[in-house]
């Protein structure tokens, strides 16, 4: 069966043909009507614009939920503190990884003095200076309700006080703590005090099961609690969630209505194709074709703008910034659902049985 060259010639330039209407339908509206164009142009932007935010609100806090890993760690009593410094670097726990790290003599309670590291007290410092994760230093942080505990010190930093037994130089002041304690370095803490208790919250998930596996095997480990998070049970996520779905709903009813009516002006140019030979699938390939070429030239500077917006605010920790992949999957899940809708406006917006019986 031999290839018809000639229809395939003509189905082309009809589809040439189809696509030329289309942009051109759109540069007379830009010509005639160019504040409508603006409108509906700016409208769909910004909604893009919308989505995008929200979208990226809703994945930074999903994330953020899935940084909540916790794990309580009960060791046998009078452990020596080189066998627990062990324990905690056989879990393989990278600093990046770590968000909160406490160990104390029994369980945390407010007032006790302890060992801690938070890795956002760097930069919520009120007075003072932090210490790294690995510190071994003798050096006090404390937190401002307990700087009223303190008489006479008004201006409390690189003074010593008795803590434990032993006098300790303050180094800085926190704005807050789990608990209200005295805190010292994770390992001096260790390496100084009875230390039978270890809690630590990291941000990686894949480092469960090894976590697991390794407090399994260890003979100083009296017993562990493992803590796995999971968004859908953080009221912060359903929040976010819910509210991107009431957004995106919004934003789609309102661009279709604003596009059904921009479609609703072309019914005088699709009577003129019909008069012209023009068949009931043909007219709805332009009115589809010329509203994808505006619709995804919005979701295009919706997306060019979206992008400047996250690097202005990436500091501020607001939206997801790890890599725009995420984004673009959901662009084009807008464009796939918007075209699905379109085609029905399109069909609906020629379907006047005027346009086709007129040249009767």
């Amino acid at each position: 069966m031999g290839i018809n060259k000639k229809y395939i010639l003509e189905e082309v330039g009809n589809k040439v043909k189809k696509v030329y209407l289309a942009i051109n339908n759109i540069r007379l509206m830009l010509k005639n009507k160019s504040i409508m164009m603006l409108i509906i142009f700016t409208s769909i932007t910004l909604s893009v614009l919308g989505i995008l935010f929200y979208s990226g609100y809703f994945l930074y806090d999903y994330y953020q939920s899935q940084t909540e890993n916790q794990v309580e760690i009960y060791l046998q009593k009078s452990t020596q503190s080189s066998d627990i410094i062990r324990v905690i670097e056989e879990l393989s726990l990278k600093e990046k990884d770590i968000s909160d790290m406490c160990v104390s003599n029994g369980k945390l309670s407010e007032g006790k003095l302890i060992g801690e590291y938070n890795k956002t007290w760097k930069e919520h410092m009120l007075v003072g200076q932090c210490y790294s994760i690995n510190d071994n230093r003798p050096y006090l942080l404390m937190a401002e309700y307990q700087v009223d505990n303190i008489e006479g010190y008004e201006k409390p930093v690189g003074k010593n006080i008795k803590v434990g037994g032993k006098k300790i130089r303050i180094g800085g002041i926190i704005p807050y703590s789990q608990y209200d304690n005295y805190i010292l370095p994770v390992y001096y803490y260790i390496n100084n005090y009875p230390t039978d208790y270890i809690m630590i919250k990291y941000n990686n998930r894949k480092n469960s099961s090894k976590i697991e596996k390794t407090l399994a095997q260890n003979t100083i480990v009296k017993k562990y609690n493992m803590k796995r998070s999971t968004p859908f049970l953080s009221e912060d996520f359903m929040g976010a969630f819910v509210q991107i779905l009431l957004i995106f709903a919004a934003v789609i009813i309102n661009v279709l209505c604003m596009t059904y009516a921009w479609l609703s002006t072309f019914n005088r140019k699709f009577k003129i194709y019909a008069i012209c030979g023009a068949t009931k699938k043909d007219i709805i390939h332009i009115a589809l074709t010329q509203t994808v070429i505006l619709m995804f030239s919005g979701v295009l500077v919706g997306n060019i703008l979206f992008a400047i917006l996250k690097m202005t605010i990436r500091k501020y920790e607001i939206v997801y910034q790890q890599n725009y992949l995420p984004y673009i999957i959901i662009s084009g899940g807008v464009i796939i659902l918007l075209v699905g809708f379109l085609y029905i406006l399109a069909k609906k917006a020629t379907k006047s049985e005027i346009i086709y019986n007129i040249v009767e």
